[in-house]
This record gives structure tokens, sequence and C-alpha cells, in this order.
């Protein structure tokens, strides 16, 4: 005998699944389509009070920027950079830092770069090359130094990953002329506020605003 009452509660059921689900895809495909603003400086300390005669030099393996996506790359004709767009300085958030950093006599701002992205996820985060080395990514495993220059290396990879939460992951390598030392974190930041990766030779500064991507006419 077919039992209606039963019928009705498990299509009642089955609905609540189905919309549970509906709105689970909804929250996790809004997090998907989110853009950010992501922006970098990174300086070098000037003050030698801040070595004080300890050995920054890192023994560690350095890693490999080759893989990693560069804001002023070449492109072929119809290649987009994976999603991730540099953006006009004029839309910079924080020149006032980088100035206030430059007539500093501690500090020397190397880097200030900015760009769009989405937030992706844990699985296929784009890192951002960046350095004040002209010649772009190395191929090699260790950055290529100049022994003609006074001009020290930096250069590293900012990694934005999105979600209900951001994270970001700071991995730099400060090169001298006899050290080689790294900045590797990962952290949660929020969103408008300016985050801090210290060091006692160098720093990052990292600040991520949510960004209105224009629609296409």
């Amino acid at each position: 005998m077919f039992n209606h009452t039963r019928s009705v509660q498990t299509n009642s059921i089955l609905w609540q699944v189905l919309a549970f689900v509906i709105v689970g895809l909804s929250f996790s495909n809004a997090y998907a389509a989110r853009w950010y603003h992501v922006e970098v400086i990174v300086f070098k300390h000037l003050s030698d009070e801040l070595v004080g005669g300890e050995d920054w030099t890192s023994q560690e393996r350095l890693p490999n920027f080759a893989t990693a996506v560069e804001l002023d790359g070449p492109e072929e004709a119809g290649e987009t950079r994976q999603g991730v767009n540099a953006v006009s300085n004029r839309t910079y958030y924080l020149r006032g830092v980088y100035d206030r950093l430059a007539a500093s006599a501690r500090y020397k701002p190397v880097i200030h770069k900015a760009w769009s992205q989405p937030g992706y996820s844990a699985n296929n985060v784009r890192r951002i090359y960046l350095s004040n080395d002209p010649r772009g990514a190395n191929s090699d495993a260790e950055p290529a130094i100049n022994l003609n220059s006074s001009e020290d290396i930096v250069e590293g990879t900012i990694g934005l990953q999105g979600g209900r939460l951001l994270h970001v992951g700071a991995n730099f390598v400060y090169r001298g002329q006899d050290l080689t030392t790294k900045i590797s974190e990962f952290r949660q930041i929020k969103l408008k506020q300016l985050h801090y990766f210290d060091h006692p030779l160098f720093g990052i500064l990292v600040r991520v605003v949510p960004y209105k991507v224009e629609s296409a006419e």
C-alpha cells in the first residue's frame, strides 16, 4: 500500500538537502568570484644597528621563482596572466606610505607594485613575482647578482588565497654581496588593513582591498 505521508516526508527532506547544496554552492561561488586589489611595498633597513653583529645568512635552499606570474613579463598575443592584471600606478593606495619610507633615513623602498586578482582557492593560488632586479624571474634556484653593482637584490612572491578567510603567503629572498637571507611566512589577513612581514634587514607591507571588475560591454 502506498504510504503518502512517508512520500511527502521523503520529498521534504530531499528538497531541504537540495536547498542546502544550492546555498552552499552559491556561497562558495560568491567567494570564488570576489576580486581584490593587492598592493605590496618592499623596503630595506638602512640602519647598521639592526644587524647587531648577528649572522642572518640563510643556508637553506633558495626558492625557484620560475613558475610564478610576472606582472611585467612578456606576453604573447592573446595570452593572459592567469587572471592577474597589473593596475595603473595612479590607482596605488599606498603612495603616501612609500613616500614616507623614501624620505626616511632609516628605510629605502625598493619595490612598489599593485595588481587585481580573484581570490583563488588553496589548490589554485597564483604566486606573483616581484623584484627590484630588472632582469625578472630566474630560471634556476639562485637569484642572480651583479657583482659590479652596489644594489642588493630583493625578489620573491606574494600569493593571495581567498575564501571565507583571506591568507597571504610571502616568500622573499634578500641577496647582498656577502649574505643571503629570506622571509617565508603564511598568515591570515584582514581586508583594508596594512600587514607587515618583518625581518631585521628588510620588510614587506601588504594591503588587500575589494576590487570591482568592470563588466564587458
